[in-house]
């Protein structure tokens, strides 16, 4: 349960925060997008202001999800674990 209601959520959060944030708070500190002195494949107009920062914004809105439905899925883990008895019967073989 805590592998699918924490692992999960937090494992994403950690995937994006790893491949994307970096990126994302410099493009929201400098307010242009693509960043100065980056290299794209293709030609692309610059973004400034607000419509520079709406990606990474989003992308660091979707990271704080994850945690907070990390965070969300422990107490639920820990709500359903409470209600699992121990088995009396024992295995056989033993």
């Amino acid at each position: 349960m805590y592998g699918l209601f924490v692992g999960v959520p937090l494992s994403i959060a950690f995937i994006i925060a790893i491949l994307k944030e970096r990126r994302s708070i410099q493009i929201i500190r400098l307010g242009e997008k693509p960043a100065t002195q980056k290299k794209v494949f293709n030609k692309t107009r610059y973004k400034y202001g607000r419509k520079a920062n709406i990606q990474p914004v989003a992308l660091l809105l979707l990271t704080g999800f994850f945690l907070v439905f990390s965070v969300w899925g422990s107490m639920q883990a820990y709500k359903i674990t409470q209600d699992i008895r121990p088995c009396k019967q024992q295995l056989a073989g033993q």
